[in-house]
């Protein structure tokens, strides 16, 4: 990839309804869902989700950016091979970001020698 242009290193995934967490396998850095209960979302209602990103490593030089993207579906052309068809969607997203709901993306840096 030439230098500027926007590389895809990662992905994460998960079906709001299947949010539950096992307090026990579940770190700062790695959330554990059971996949055994739904949850519906409730409309109006915040609902917070810790989203599992893929272990990944890749240098990221001092000065470079990092974009974390968010979308409500797969993308046949950047997500391929690794889509899903849920079928057609229907409704809307909100995405809330402010003081009292702020987002995060925690990161860990290997260690310098």
């Amino acid at each position: 990839m030439p230098p500027g242009c926007p590389s895809k290193v990662s992905q994460g995934r998960l079906h709001a309804s299947h949010r539950a967490e096992d307090s026990e396998l579940t770190s700062d850095m790695r959330p554990f869902h059971l996949h055994n209960v739904q949850e519906p979302l409730e409309p109006g209602k915040v609902c917070e989700l810790h989203i599992k990103i893929l272990p990944l490593s890749f240098p990221a030089p001092e000065r470079d950016r990092i974009r974390l993207e968010t979308t409500d579906q797969d993308s046949l052309i950047t997500d391929a091979p690794m889509t899903h068809f849920y079928g057609q969607k229907a409704g809307t997203d909100a995405y809330h970001h402010d003081r009292l709901h702020p987002w995060a993306l925690h990161l860990h840096e290997r260690p310098r020698p």
